[in-house]
């Protein structure tokens, strides 16, 4: 396992969001600074946005999908551009791993997809880094408790691995929000694997060796 408090640089400032696929629900937010973590729920994407320009990070990792699959122009069923599917690379490949996601274009999935998409291109335009990451799959690579088998577990396996986590009775958005900040240290770090194609949209996720 990686040293992750070594490599940690005390500029850093990473973000990490469990997105919500309605503005109205909670959206899990936290801020990583030299292994202290602190979390908040959030809801609104002006509030996610004035959350991240207020923070300023040096990267934000963001638990959805941030692109649609090569050949789609949009998320409709109608259009002509329907035929090249409902998956990118980056999600096949992933499944190839063990590691079992949902397609960007389900149709339960099309309104997280497309609110990602949206806060990508807000971020962007503030010049910030923005990369997509999945939590189940940095938890299951790291050999993290997931959330499914309870929050102690979770929140113990995160605090195991050096991160002081500053905020109490956690939800489950915040925990995978942690993780998804963790993910972005490795990437910092550059100690992480790019699963997809650059051009369609990749998914970040550690290196399995974590060296």
């Amino acid at each position: 396992m990686m040293d992750i408090a070594r490599i940690f640089r005390e500029s850093d400032s990473i973000i990490g969001i469990d997105l919500a696929a309605k503005p109205g629900n909670p959206t899990g937010f936290a801020i990583l600074e030299v292994m202290n973590v602190r979390t908040i729920l959030v809801k609104g994407d002006n509030d996610i946005v004035s959350e991240v320009l207020e923070i300023g990070p040096s990267i934000i990792a963001i638990d959805a999908p941030l692109s649609l699959p090569k050949g789609r122009c949009c998320a409709s069923d109608d259009c002509q551009c329907s035929g090249y599917g409902i998956s990118r690379q980056a999600d096949r490949l992933l499944l190839k791993k063990g590691i079992r996601g949902f397609w960007p274009l389900l149709p339960t999935m099309k309104p997280l997809t497309l609110r990602g998409i949206h806060l990508r291109e807000a971020f962007e335009k503030h010049g910030f880094k923005v990369i997509e990451v999945f939590p189940s799959a940095t938890q299951k690579i790291l050999g993290i408790p997931t959330k499914k088998v309870g929050k102690e577990k979770l929140c113990k396996g995160l605090t195991d691995l050096g991160i002081n986590i500053t905020t109490e009775n956690l939800t489950h958005h915040e925990l995978d929000a942690v993780t998804a900040a963790l993910t972005g240290l490795y990437y910092l770090a550059g100690q992480h694997e790019a699963v997809g194609d650059e051009e369609e949209g990749q998914i970040i996720v550690p290196l399995e060796s974590g060296k």
